[in-house]
């Protein structure tokens, strides 16, 4: 197969008379360079890489939002987030205590702030994926598929919004947007504390505490090691059955717990924040390789469509410098730093190994392959395309397929080379031709005011289709742009992201 083409006949899957097995990994903040295959030379990722050389590789995969739930709920859904209203992070309990209790009482910091208080925030029971949109384990549920999330789900917290009430049998996981891994002062674990005010607000306000079908319990493993088991074992009591297993670990983000035993490993690493981090990423590995070998043994390997990827690019907050290599930006951003994620697909017998895809593709891409690999109409308000049998994107720029992103006043465009950012804090459009100039360096809008204009009209006509957001953003974090990655940059050019 062409490195260009997606032609998934003869590539990505050839389909039988049973239906295949999904399940879908999905690491937590992990940047586009936080694996080995992608030239890290402090990592070691062998499990995720074989991933992609034993099956096919997504080499510009996008997320379809910068920060987690907009994106999570993107990938469950295949729906723009935004279409339904789900355009910030949830706001969580004990935010929603902190805010004033009326807009009269809201006190501005600054022209770039917007305040918002209690008597905007709508229910709990409204803040999560609306009933009127299905997820695919509510899809496949229909198709006799048994259906599990293990790890984080962060996409509503009240009863009616919970996994339980989305399709899945089996939870093993945390509601919200942040657990412990293990409690802070935990025999073998390793801690790292950043200097960022959310990092602090975590360790305040989370425990290692999950939920296992209803019942609160505490793990004595790390819970990367905790999801690994419960996921081998979901396997092993379905080999019999189709299944779907989404497996959303929380690693590697914050807070920066390790094993003791990874952090050794990894004493060639000076910065002890960076350490702890990539052995997070180290024993991520080993975790899905556990899972992969569980495939292996239970005889399921030419039954099972994994697909592994990222929610969003690597944070800021965390201070790694080389997360994102080579795109500028970060998590908060949609600068590709923040939305360009890996992304492998891995299926004996259907995909052949080593291939690799250099098309844009996308998060939302996941819900429609998952359907069409098990024998399910692709509804028509997908935003994704199945990746099986696609075609290679045209080579003219107005024809090609596109990209779009929004947080409130935050909206990019991305339609063959061209992207195209607008925010409006601060007041400013970037344009950036990608085939010259990947890591948007080079702002060329200035020079290039018709194509602004054609992809400003994409840009609208896009939003005219969208929902209204069914909860207001509660913060903007001020994200710097260029950082460790860019440091030639004679500004430091920023925005302030809504959450």
């Amino acid at each position: 197969m062409p490195a260009h083409s997606l032609e998934q006949s003869e590539a990505v899957v050839e389909q039988d008379s049973r239906q295949p097995n999904i399940i879908v990994i999905l690491a937590d903040d992990l940047g586009y360079n936080d694996i080995s295959l992608n030239g890290n030379p402090l990592v070691r990722t062998p499990n995720i890489d074989r991933l992609a050389t034993s099956g096919i590789r997504f080499s510009h995969a996008y997320s379809a939002n910068a920060v987690c739930a907009p994106s999570r709920a993107a990938l469950l859904t295949g729906r723009h987030q935004q279409a339904f209203g789900f355009e910030f992070n949830p706001i969580i309990p004990p935010y929603i205590e902190s805010l004033p209790a009326t807009q009269a009482d809201v006190t501005e910091s600054g022209p770039e702030h917007t305040g918002v208080s209690k008597d905007q925030i709508p229910p709990m029971n409204e803040i999560g994926i609306p009933a009127s949109e299905l997820t695919i384990a509510e899809r496949l549920k229909t198709a006799g598929y048994s259906t599990a999330l293990v790890g984080k789900w962060h996409l509503g917290t009240a009863p009616g919004k919970q996994p339980a009430d989305k399709g899945f049998d089996k939870f093993y996981g945390f509601l919200g947007g942040a657990a412990l891994f293990a409690p802070a002062d935990g025999d073998g674990i390793v801690n790292a504390h950043l200097e960022d005010p959310f990092d602090a607000m975590v360790w305040s306000k989370v425990t290692n505490a999950v939920s296992d079908d209803g019942e609160i319990i505490h793990p004595e493993k790390h819970l990367t090691d905790a999801f690994a088991d419960e996921a081998v074992e979901f396997i092993g009591e379905h080999r019999q059955d189709p299944f779907l297993l989404y497996l959303a670990f929380n690693a590697p983000h914050n807070p920066l717990q390790a094993r003791q035993d990874y952090y050794d490993r990894l004493s060639f690493i000076k910065d002890h924040k960076t350490r702890v981090y990539y052995a997070m990423v180290e024993q991520l590995d080993d975790a899905i390789g556990r899972v992969l070998d569980a495939v292996d043994e239970a005889g399921l390997s030419e039954d099972t469509l994994i697909i592994f990827a990222s929610d969003n690019g690597g944070a800021s907050y965390t201070g790694i410098p080389i997360h994102n290599l080579p795109y500028r930006g970060w998590k908060a951003t949609f600068f590709e730093g923040g939305i360009v994620v890996p992304m492998h697909a891995y299926w004996p017998g259907h995909i052949q190994p080593g291939q690799l895809v250099t098309d844009p593709v996308s998060l939302l891409d996941i819900a429609p392959t998952i359907m069409e690999a098990a024998g399910l109409p692709i509804p028509e308000k997908f935003d994704g395309n199945s990746l099986i049998g696609a075609e290679a994107v045209s080579s003219d720029p107005e024809e090609s397929r596109p990209f779009f992103w929004r947080a409130e006043h935050y909206r990019v465009v991305r339609q063959g080379k061209y992207k195209l950012q607008i925010s409006e804090f601060p007041e400013k459009t970037w344009l950036f031709d990608l085939e010259k100039d990947p890591g948007e360096h080079v702002n060329i809008a200035e020079a290039n005011p018709d194509i602004v204009s054609r992809l400003t009209e994409q840009l609208l006509a896009w939003e005219a289709t969208l929902a209204d957001p069914l909860w207001p953003t509660v913060e903007r974090r001020r994200e710097f742009l260029d950082g460790y990655q860019d440091p030639e940059m004679p500004d430091q050019e920023y925005i302030y992201y809504p959450l």
